[in-house]
């Protein structure tokens, strides 16, 4: 009997993993949307890959907008301080994603074994 062993995805877009033996693709395209204000509101910074330093895009950060994949942002540059994880869906305020505070200034792409999230 073939045991099932799930194979952690690649971190590049467009990669094809192998689950229980199955090819399944990833999301074409990574992108999450971070806004300064609230309600998607103000200046605005879209990103589609790991990000150490976000500060000289964003002042602030009060709503996001995750398209697809999965991320985890940090308050701090360099993936330093809190942190959070953020699926897709809309996050409106930064009570939505559980935040101290309106400081995101780092993020990187999770690659989840389920890739139903």
């Amino acid at each position: 009997m073939l045991q099932a062993q799930p194979i952690q995805p690649s971190r590049y877009p467009g990669a094809w993993v192998r689950v229980f033996g199955a090819p399944l693709p990833l999301p074409l395209y990574l992108k999450i949307t971070f806004y300064e204000d609230r309600d998607f509101q103000g200046r605005s910074y879209v990103v589609t890959a790991d990000q150490p330093d976000m500060h000289a895009h964003l002042n602030r950060c009060n709503s996001i907008q995750v398209e697809s994949g999965c991320w985890m942002i940090y308050e701090r540059p360099h993936y330093i301080g809190h942190q959070y994880f953020l699926k897709k869906g809309e996050y409106p305020n930064y009570q939505q994603w559980m935040g101290f505070n309106d400081s995101v200034k780092s993020c990187c792409i999770i690659t989840p074994k389920d890739t139903s999230l």
